[in-house]
């Protein structure tokens, strides 16, 4: 049966960052990036098995090891990951493209896990159309795989790539090294928008009727050896008439948790963030978030994660939204990014807690009062102070997220955060360097604060980036009373899925303090002695027992030993698109409209992009 489009989501190989983790830790430090790249791995890797590896990779290896060296061939090694979560992006672009257009789709959800489903669907349902939705990509290596598999086993299909690391890259580079990168890449055409839900219907829509894409605003197309775009207009798609029929989708699709928006963009202009560039504010009417639920939980759905960059603004709304939730009864646990210094009535969060909250995640940035109005965040400490200890009354866990070297940081004010988060004690915390995005509105204060350099390489009067890095050793060595939270595909998203999984929150706090054991001697890797070797053993042994002592729901995917993305001859051809498009970029830093951005590192990452 013909299928209109295929939607093709993350792309994350467990395998190559941890090839690239083992090089780095094992390697000589020659660089400040190295450096930081390194701390990155040692606050949230963990060296399991012989190999450096994320959090639930290496939950993966422990509670696969019992079953090592069986010669049955009926075992099957599960993957517990994030990637399990219904992909957002794929699944609001579907039910648009069906429910606007009547366009009819697929969704692979996580590539690495489904690649016989992928073949299956090229050779066997001849798509019109695959999309390849990039919102979670900071780096070309893994988009140019995917391509490559899909021209492997469909050589003719038109490849449509949009999201976040699109519309960036065309916003740093310049023609004709634009094209060039685009040409390397592979994809026929790219959506240029941060929304891109009509472009992709008229594209789609196009290429049905035999037409190209000429003429539809948004979409690059091939002309000649230029990529070009006929027509720019930013969409502003509305959010009701937006929102996904989540009733078109089965049970075994969406699985226990699922993320949904009720907001795009952010109704604050935080001087670090560069995500108000997507738009103004626009919000979805309560009405239509309860239909929403109403078919999610009809599909057996228990966790909901709201994607919002902050849930609870506009209040009113918010009051609304968990009465709403209360009312319907549905049996829903919930989390959501939460600015719970603007929460003025104890009420509220009464409303917080019937209505479900199991978890928020808190962007404090600083508990320094100086850093916080540097970052244009207007709300005093005494606020966000008492606002988290309404949640500690309630018993809902909280993480405390901050950033460490923002302008005007010293290491006083490193000092003052330390004592704030000591007075609160979260339930988590996680400190990330700052990191200097040129989109950000702080860059129109550069000069104000001698501020230099780019992403993770910069200095201004009081700070530079090396130091941010101490300042996280620091900061982490001297909070109590509180436990770290890896931040490499862990963190606030992790509590969800574990929740979907079967564990408790008593029990994924007691996981991560597992976690936390590792961290703590993770310093010691490359040390020989006696003592080091003997405290990493008691580390790893006390996650080991930790994780096997868990009530574990089985993974929705196995871990395929032999992928075809290893095979000689394709690793040959992506390592050599990615040489081409690495020394493309290079040659375009002279041609970039911010001369001090890196474009080897587009998009904000969690804490640093692996090297590959």
């Amino acid at each position: 049966m013909a299928v209109d489009c295929v939607l093709v989501g993350f792309n994350d190989r467990t395998s190559l960052r941890s090839e690239s983790a083992d090089r780095l830790m094992a390697g000589r430090i020659t660089s400040g990036l190295d450096r930081i790249y390194r701390k990155n791995i040692e606050l949230n890797w963990f060296h399991v098995g012989g190999k450096w590896r994320r959090p639930f990779e290496a939950f993966s290896w422990i509670l696969d090891r019992p079953h090592q060296g069986a010669s049955n061939g009926t075992h099957k090694k599960q993957w517990w990951t994030l990637g399990e979560e219904p992909n957002s992006a794929c699944f609001y672009l579907a039910s648009h493209l069906y429910t606007k257009w009547k366009h009819t789709s697929r969704i692979v959800n996580f590539f690495p896990a489904q690649l016989d489903e992928l073949r299956r669907l090229l050779v066997e349902e001849t798509p019109k159309l695959v999309v390849i939705s990039t919102t979670l990509y900071t780096h070309h290596h893994p988009l140019v795989e995917v391509v490559q598999f899909i021209r492997a086993h469909n050589p003719d299909v038109k490849i449509a790539i949009g999201g976040w690391y699109v519309t960036q890259m065309v916003s740093v580079v310049e023609q004709p090294r634009l094209s060039e990168v685009l040409s390397l890449l592979g994809g026929d055409f790219y959506i240029d928008d941060y929304q891109g839900e009509t472009a992709l219907g008229h594209l789609l829509e196009a290429i049905k009727r035999g037409n190209g894409a000429s003429g539809i605003s948004n979409v690059l197309y091939r002309a000649g050896d230029q990529f070009v775009c006929d027509k720019r207009e930013i969409e502003d798609n509305d959010m009701d008439d937006c929102a996904p029929d989540w009733s078109l989708f089965s049970r075994e699709e969406l699985g226990p948790t699922v993320r949904m928006r009720t907001a795009r963009s952010c109704a604050y202009k935080c001087s670090f963030c560069n995500f108000p560039i997507i738009g103004n504010l626009a919000l979805s009417r309560v009405e239509t978030v309860e239909r929403e639920m109403k078919q999610l939980a009809a599909l057996g759905v228990k966790q909901i994660v709201f994607a919002d960059d902050t849930f609870n603004i506009p209040l009113r709304r918010f009051e609304d939204m968990l009465r709403m939730m209360i009312d319907n009864d549905f049996g829903f646990e919930w989390e959501a990014f939460i600015r719970c210094g603007n929460i003025r009535r104890e009420d509220t969060f009464d409303l917080m807690k019937d209505s479900g909250c199991a978890g928020a995640f808190l962007g404090f940035e600083s508990g320094d009062p100086s850093i916080l109005k540097n970052m244009n965040k207007a709300v005093p400490v005494e606020r966000l102070a008492s606002g988290a200890l309404e949640l500690h009354k309630r018993d809902i866990p909280f993480l405390a997220s901050m950033i460490a070297g923002f302008p005007g940081e010293t290491w006083e004010t490193i000092d003052t955060t330390v004592a704030f988060l000591n007075h609160i004690e979260p339930t988590y915390f996680k400190i990330s360097p700052f990191y200097y995005d040129h989109r950000a509105p702080v860059a129109q204060r550069a000069s104000e604060f001698d501020l230099r350099g780019a992403g993770f390489n910069w200095s201004h009067a009081t700070f530079d980036s090396q130091m941010s890095v101490d300042a996280v050793d620091y900061v982490r060595s001297n909070v109590r009373n509180s436990c770290w939270m890896p931040s490499d595909y862990y963190t606030f998203f992790a509590l969800p899925y574990l929740r979907g999984k079967g564990l408790s929150n008593g029990q994924i706090l007691r996981l991560t303090q597992a976690l936390g054991t590792c961290v703590d001697v993770n310093r010691l890797a490359n040390s020989t002695s006696l003592e080091a070797r003997s405290a990493r053993a008691k580390a790893l042994s006390t996650l080991e027992a930790t994780v096997r002592a868990l009530p574990w729901e089985d993974a929705r995917f196995a871990l395929v030993e032999d992928s075809p993305l290893d095979a000689p001859s394709f690793r040959a051809v992506v390592d050599r698109v990615n040489a081409d498009i690495s020394g493309v970029l290079a040659r375009a830093t002279e041609n970039v409209r911010t001369p001090e951005m890196p474009v080897e590192n587009l998009g904000v990452a969690s804490w640093a992009p692996m090297p590959t």
